[in-house]
């Protein structure tokens, strides 16, 4: 079973995608959908047990954090084995590629389905 985190403030997509995931046997997820929350990600062992990340493109957090390539290059500072997978409206395909250059390791474009997850999943 893989360890999914969800860092989305749509908390409409991340209930989408957790019961996603349920429908493909991944239960153990969590969702940070606040500032205060995803900053936990940077504490102590927080993610030890976090092999995948699925993230919103479009996301603030601190003026230190203030767009998902910097949550990307932090994340991948504390473990660089994570994937994360970056979610997306339709037609962000520069915004995409430099999340897969940032180090993320695929995307998602909205709506998200079943069939979308489960194909990233097997190839990450």
């Amino acid at each position: 079973m893989i360890s999914s985190l969800i860092i989305d403030d749509v908390k409409f997509t991340a209930i989408n995608l957790i019961n996603i995931l349920k429908t493909l046997d991944h239960n153990d997820n969590k969702i940070l959908d606040n500032k205060n929350d995803i900053l936990k990600v940077f504490q102590n062992d927080y993610l030890k047990d976090i092999k995948l990340i699925f993230l919103n493109l479009n996301i603030y957090i601190t003026e230190d954090i203030p767009d998902s390539y910097t949550l990307i290059k932090k994340i991948k500072d504390i473990d660089n084995n994570i994937k994360i997978v970056v979610i997306s409206d339709r037609g962000k395909q520069k915004e995409l590629l430099k999340a897969i250059q940032t180090g993320a390791s695929d995307y998602i474009e909205k709506p998200l389905s079943k069939e979308k997850v489960e194909e990233v999943i097997k190839k990450i």
